[in-house]
């Protein structure tokens, strides 16, 4: 089957055509998909880092924590400080927001990390917070680097309780 294309009314293979217009989507689709990927994971992380907070669960938090965060002696200490800073149990929080960065060698990812981010995080006391989770998903060549590596819990009086560091 032949069509015409643009106004010079060059023949063209809608064959060829279509075939290029499903190989585009499914470039599109599989590009798109490794986004949602990822930002479903730093949902679902947030979400536990969260729950983590409200329950006062200090082995949970620090489970989600990269091997090599967790090698922080200063750790410890600073769970308990976001503990005690994060007052009362989650009410709601507002949308969850993930930002992702990637490094691509040779058509292989072989680094992601991710921000995400909650701006209204209230709790049963009243209290409401920004919460920043940075992490890595990948990271080929410092796989003890995958997991949390840094947890800011801001107040409303603009407090910030920081819980580990991020490692570049």
């Amino acid at each position: 089957m032949y069509g015409f294309y643009g106004e010079t009314k060059e023949k063209i293979n809608m064959k060829n055509y279509t075939k290029l217009i499903i190989v585009l989507l499914s470039v599109f689709f599989l590009v798109g998909t490794g986004c949602e990927n990822v930002g479903k994971a730093g949902e679902k992380k947030y979400k536990e880092v969260i729950n983590c907070l409200s329950e006062d669960d200090s082995e949970g938090l620090k489970n989600l924590f990269s091997i090599e965060s967790q090698k922080n002696k200063d750790l410890d200490s600073q769970i308990e400080a976001g503990m005690d800073f994060f007052d009362g149990k989650l009410v709601s929080y507002s949308y969850i927001n993930v930002v992702d960065g990637n490094s691509v060698v040779n058509g292989e990812t072989v680094e992601e990390h991710y921000t995400a981010t909650s701006y209204e995080v209230k709790t049963s006391k009243d209290k409401v917070y920004m919460i920043l989770v940075c992490a890595y998903s990948i990271n080929d060549d410092y796989p003890d680097r995958i997991g949390i590596c840094e947890i800011d819990i801001h107040d409303e009086d603009e407090n910030i309780c920081k819980i580990g560091e991020w490692i570049d």
